[in-house]
């Protein structure tokens, strides 16, 4: 990027081509370019959107509920078959 002096001039030079050339204005071409330049970089500031700084942290995690405690399956219990006593 060309530094803000390196700008002006380019802009004074262009006031003086844009009147023609004529020498003796090189101070209110500069002066005006200079003016000209700063407003520039002012409002392009001034439009920048600035994000502020988050800084990083773990991923957020959702809290899940523990699993409920498995129960063994019902168990079949075998017919009461009693036995007869001779």
């Amino acid at each position: 990027m060309e530094s803000m002096k390196e700008m002006i001039e380019k802009r004074a030079y262009h006031l003086f081509l844009k009147r023609g050339g004529a020498h003796g204005y090189h101070m209110q071409d500069w002066m005006l370019a200079e003016k000209e330049i700063k407003a520039e970089l002012d409002a392009k500031k001034k439009t920048e959107i600035k994000q502020p700084f988050v800084p990083r942290t773990a991923p957020k995690t959702e809290a899940v509920a523990p699993a409920a405690p498995k129960t063994a399956a019902p168990v079949k219990q075998a017919p009461n078959v009693a036995k007869k006593v001779k």
